[in-house]
């Protein structure tokens, strides 16, 4: 069964960014940074955690490239470069 690309990262991101479950303002559209779940460490926590869970490595310059940098892009630029290998 393929693994649901979006909801891994979502897990990831409520954790490291102390997101809870009932937050109005939170969906996977969201922008990360400008909506203060995730700080330039987070960012970084959230590069490592890809490379490590999905074993892809993304360029500072495609992370550049995502705005609004939203769980969906995150979880888009996964499945491209699963699809790329």
């Amino acid at each position: 069964m393929p693994q649901d690309v979006g909801a891994v990262v979502e897990k990831f991101v409520r954790s490291a960014g102390q997101v809870s479950d009932d937050d109005p303002h939170f969906d996977r559209r969201v922008d990360l940074i400008e909506m203060g779940y995730l700080d330039s460490v987070g960012v970084v926590e959230l590069l490592a955690y890809v490379a490590a869970e999905f074993g892809l490595g993304i360029d500072e310059e495609t992370w550049a490239m995502m705005d609004p940098l939203s769980i969906d892009q995150v979880a888009a630029t996964i499945r491209a470069g699963r699809d790329a290998t």
